[in-house]
């Protein structure tokens, strides 16, 4: 592995370890009453603020720290295995400023670096009460005035619309609308008329309770011509490159849900005693563990390959990013659920429980595969590349690669809205060979290298597939939605293997890369889950969950080095 994150992200989880302690700004007890109280937790944001987190939101090619894309998942990770509500609510302003990193003129990043630098905090107007994701669809007008812009309509939906203090919004800026008719505009409360616009009232949710959900409300709001953000028209291109970097940034959320999922299941398995034994001596529990830990492995692999593509092969990000925000959530939620089903009815109660934190991160999770691209609309995006995949399997693999050269800063002059290729479909026939000759001398469990195979098998079967699918502009077949999720899985083996074969010499020290552990059991997760069931009998996640149980976890939570990832 090439990413070796900063300093920086360790001296933040110090931190956030000793906030975490009874009486500090993010004490669990304290999170879990607010979240009853449907309140932000204030405490907790102006704690992240004094630590100064807010400079990873600008890169530093703008005035910033951030350099890795990963380093910002990685983060968004901390601060989730703490609190989702914390997490959902203060890196929302790297998603608000992302279109003016993108978009946006020397003189307009600089001036908002300025103010986020500053604890300034930016929101992201995108959705609509009347149309939801379908940008297109947009009512939010700005019409031209003398000295700029006069704003009208009303964004909803919109995460820290009443806590920001800028809003980057998405407005029509030609009556007939299109893929040109519409603007991003960045809004600043503190230059506009209070008496044009309003903040809509909080909306109760089921999970995130204390987040600020809210709207603005314009009403012929003037804005200055200079909070036009790039080209007049370029609002739709500049948003949907946009949500490129946050759909990769939002995984760490995924992430730090099942972390701390994790950490109580492993808890309760050992302190909860049945028939004079804990559950920790349960065989079946200890395999339901280490499939819930497998699952962390594939997202931790294809979260890598998503922010690795952003800086290295920013080109193929379209389909990566979407590709990875389908899966990352969706196989995070299901191993959360798992866990939740070894609580039982622990894992339910809201009363000063133990382990009742766990009835909050799940109801918290179950949103996050709606931010930045549902995963419907991921998966249509998906679809929209088969004619491209289709070739990307006949190209000849370059071992290079992504992982394999140091990530560089996103160029935001690289990104497109659809990829012409994806450079894990090559690498995957060339990883397996390097894992069958790795199990041929003894290096790891035949049963990687054959499940390996049998990944590679899938990926040729999906490719055919894609080939054969019928549809049209707007009507995509089902079946076309459940080739896109075979996909998924498919490059998500494809990440593993990459991650291993590039990772595996320098990581040798760490259990979970000794033997093959954690490459065997992420590859069996994706092969169950794949239609052919074509997968070797292998106690697998029976080994990595008493692993866990045995060690507290310190060995088996995490494929990074501790600081790495983590």
């Amino acid at each position: 592995m090439t990413w070796t994150p900063g300093a920086r992200l360790g001296q933040i989880e110090a931190a956030l370890e000793q906030a975490a302690r009874p009486g500090g700004a993010l004490c669990p007890d304290t999170l879990l009453a607010l979240d009853d109280k449907e309140v932000f937790p204030a405490a907790a944001a102006a704690f992240l603020d004094d630590l100064e987190i807010h400079r990873l939101y600008v890169d530093r090619r703008n005035g910033g720290e951030l350099d890795h894309l990963f380093d910002l998942t990685s983060l968004v990770r901390l601060l989730a295995r703490r609190d989702l509500t914390l997490a959902v609510g203060h890196p929302k302003t790297f998603l608000g400023a992302a279109s003016v990193w993108l978009g946006g003129d020397s003189g307009q990043r600089r001036r908002l670096a300025e103010r986020i630098n500053g604890r300034a905090i930016v929101s992201w107007g995108l959705t609509e009460r009347a149309h939801g994701a379908d940008l297109l669809a947009g009512e939010l007008r700005a019409t031209p005035a003398d000295q700029g812009w006069v704003l009208t309509g009303e964004k909803w939906l919109i995460n820290n619309a009443t806590r920001g203090d800028l809003v980057s919004v998405l407005a029509r800026t030609r009556p007939e609308g299109g893929p040109r008719g519409f603007s991003v505009i960045l809004f600043d409360k503190d230059r506009a008329d209070p008496r044009t616009w309003t903040a809509t009232p909080k909306l109760p949710t089921h999970g995130i309770r204390g987040a600020d959900i809210s709207g603005i409300s314009f009403h012929e709001t003037a804005v200055d011509a200079q909070a036009v953000i790039g080209p007049l028209g370029s609002g739709v291109e500049t948003t949907l490159k946009a949500l490129q970097l946050t759909r990769t940034m939002c995984c760490g959320l995924s992430l730090g849900a099942l972390d701390h999922a994790l950490a109580l299941g492993l808890r309760f398995l050992r302190e909860r005693r049945l028939y004079g034994k804990t559950l920790a001596d349960l065989p079946h529990l200890q395999q339901e563990l280490g499939r819930s830990i497998a699952a962390l492995h594939t997202a931790e692999a294809m979260s890598f390959a998503a922010a690795s593509t952003a800086g290295n092969a920013p080109e193929e990000l379209s389909l990566i990013s979407a590709v990875t925000k389908a899966l990352v959530p969706e196989v995070c939620q299901e191993a959360i659920t798992r866990i939740g089903e070894l609580l039982g009815l622990r894992g339910f109660l809201t009363a000063n429980e133990p382990y009742r934190a766990f009835q909050k991160l799940d109801r918290d999770h179950r949103i996050v595969s709606i931010f930045d691209g549902s995963t419907a609309v991921c998966r249509n995006l998906t679809v929209e590349h088969f004619p491209v995949l289709t070739r990307s399997g006949r190209k000849p693999a370059g071992r290079s690669g992504v992982f394999g050269t140091p990530s560089q800063p996103w160029d935001p002059s690289r990104l497109r809205l659809l990829a012409r290729s994806c450079w894990l479909i090559p690498a995957m026939a060339e990883d397996c060979e390097a894992i069958a000759a790795q199990a041929t001398a003894g290096e790891v469990p035949a049963a990687a290298a054959s499940l390996a195979a049998a990944a590679l098998r899938s990926l040729r079967r999906v490719l055919g597939e894609m080939a054969d699918v019928d549809r049209g502009p707007r009507q995509v077949p089902q079946e076309a939605f459940d080739i896109a999720r075979d996909f998924e899985l498919c490059l998500a083996a494809a990440a593993i293997c990459r991650l291993w074969t590039d990772g595996a010499a320098t990581t040798r020290h760490l259990r979970l890369w000794q033997d093959g552990l954690w490459l065997t059991s992420a590859l069996k997760l994706i092969v169950d889950r794949l239609p052919s069931r074509d997968t070797p009998e292998h106690d697998v996640f029976g080994v990595l969950g008493r692993l866990a149980l045995d060690d507290g976890g310190h060995e088996a939570l995490s494929i990074f080095p501790r600081g790495e990832g983590r």
